[in-house]
Order: structure tokens, then sequence, then C-alpha cells
């Protein structure tokens, strides 16, 4: 069952389209993975997708409910959540001060000290770091920061535009890891990434984008034995 549909979604900046026509399903307690080219719309999809980009025409329907007079401020309420490339912790703010933010929706606050033990249990560096400012972190631990402070907010669907971006390969590993740790658990995960042979292995459903468009569409693995994708993504 779909948790979140997307039909012929159409938005861009100004008089700019940059999402042109876009389809997609993510099933509920499954992992799906939209990859593309720098440039290809993937980021302000899901910006159009949380409300922080305007919707020019089509529809974007979360839960049963379509999202289109919902605010960007009220959806985290809904149990729509987006970790945002580049992370955007509160700097000048503890570790569990950063986390304690992700739990502020009002459907989350009842289970603040839960969630705190749960992303602790999860991330254990964060129980280590959790006096320190979040401005001090490493990359992968501000990264693991970034979607514990997700997970606080009790999310239905987890959106990660880019975890991996500018870690060593090591840490991405991890993060990924703990991305598939997470589905595991039943949360669902709807991930963008330009790690697209990690991102496509992990996945249950994969959309490849470019120019705004899909342009591939199957599971992880169909997409993955695909000769045009290996040869445009992988370079085989």
């Amino acid at each position: 069952m779909a948790l979140l549909e997307v039909r012929d979604l159409h938005s861009g900046y100004g008089d700019l389209p940059v999402v042109r026509g876009v389809s997609f399903d993510v099933d509920a307690g499954g992992i799906a993975t939209v990859v593309g080219p720098n440039g290809a719309g993937k980021t302000t999809l899901l910006k159009t997708v949380t409300g922080l980009v305007r919707v020019w025409s089509g529809t974007v329907t979360f839960d049963g409910q379509d999202l289109g007079d919902i605010p960007a401020h009220a959806r985290p309420e809904l149990g729509l959540v987006m970790v945002p490339e580049g992370r955007k912790l509160f700097p000048f703010m503890t570790v569990e001060e950063n986390l304690q933010m992700g739990g502020y929706a009002k459907s989350a606050r009842p289970h603040l000290s839960a969630s705190l033990d749960e992303v602790y249990e999860l991330f254990p560096v964060l129980l280590e770091r959790r006096k320190q400012l979040g401005g001090s972190l490493s990359g992968g631990e501000q990264q693991m920061c970034a979607i514990g402070r997700a997970v606080m907010a009790k999310p239905k669907l987890l959106i990660l535009d880019e975890p991996s971006l500018g870690l060593a390969p090591i840490i991405v590993e991890r993060i990924l890891s703990l991305v598939r740790q997470l589905a595991d658990k039943g949360m669902t995960v709807m991930l963008v990434e330009q790690n697209v042979h990690d991102a496509l292995d992990m996945a249950d459903r994969g959309y490849v984008l470019e120019q705004g468009e899909v342009v591939m569409t199957g599971t992880g693995q169909e997409l993955l034995a695909r000769d045009d994708l290996q040869a445009a993504y992988l370079g085989i």
C-alpha cells in the first residue's frame, strides 16, 4: 500500500520548470530511492513534496490525505519528515538539544524520553557526544545527529536528501547501514542519493530522474541490472 502518492507533479522556481510531470509511489514499510545526475531536480522534488516549493500542478497525497493546502511547517505533524541536504544542525546547541528539537511536534512530545533512548541506541556516538555543540561534530556525526533529530519526530515517512554527501566511504557505508536498520524496524524511507549502486542495492523501489522527469523505474535490483543504467551511472 502506498504511503506517499505523487501524480503528474510539476514545480520549479519563478518561471523556470524543474520537476516535469513526475509520478511515483512510496510503499509503506519500504525504501524508495531516487537517483540521477546533478541538476536532475531531485532536491526540488523533495522540497515540493514537503511543501517548501509550490506545486504548479499535479497532486501529492500522503497517508490518504491531499497535501495541497497543508503548509510545510504542518507536514511533520502528519508524519512527513525530511533530513535536508547539508544536515542543517543548530551549531551552537548541544547534540541533545538538537535531538530534542526534533521532538517538538505535538504528536512527538509525549514520546520524547523514549525517542531519545531509541536514538542513542541507534547512534551510540551521539550519547557520548550529547553535551558537545552540534557544530563541533565531524561530518559523519553531524549526519547521524540530523537523522536522529528526524527520528525524534516519530515520522511515518523519513525523507533523506543526499545523506552521504561529503562523507568518507567508510562513513557512507555506516550511514546507509543505519538507514537500512530504520527500515527493518518498520520505518518507511525515501532516499535521494548520488551513490547510485549502494542506494539502489537497498531499495525496494527505484526511480531515475533526469531533467526533471522519471526516465526509469523498477525494483532496485531490476534497475541495477539494466545496461543503460550501468553505462550512464556506474561506468560499466
